[in-house]
């Protein structure tokens, strides 16, 4: 059966990037599945909760510089450009409004403020 879809899906255009990103997510579903029964001996060793913090610090370092770099400095051009990022990321922390809300706000303000501005 799977050779059948495969025979199908391969030739087109749709079907080759769907059979690598399918084959690449299956190996790290299975890598997931696989550790769970050593997931909770391995959080009590302090070894590994030192190496976790340290991963997770790297983790965070390389998604602040992937936001700065190509999202920060090609969007924010001025000051109400500045402003909007501020009001979002306050509406974000401060009001605790959901994340999709955010998003349509910013959308809908920086449109308004293409048009008028």
């Amino acid at each position: 059966m799977i050779q059948v879809i495969l025979k199908i899906l391969l030739p087109t255009s749709f079907g080759c990037p769907f059979a690598y990103w399918t084959m690449a997510q299956t190996r790290t579903f299975l890598l997931i599945i696989g550790m769970l029964p050593f997931w909770n001996w391995l959080r009590h060793h302090p070894r590994f909760q030192a190496a976790l913090g340290g991963i997770n610090a790297a983790v965070v370092g390389i998604l602040l510089a992937a936001l700065y770099h190509p999202v920060w400095t090609k969007a924010v051009k001025s000051p109400l450009d500045f402003s909007l990022a501020l009001a979002a990321f306050a509406l974000l922390t401060i009001w605790k409004w959901p994340p999709w809300l955010v998003v349509v706000f910013s959308f809908a303000a920086g449109a308004i403020f293409s048009f008028v501005l």
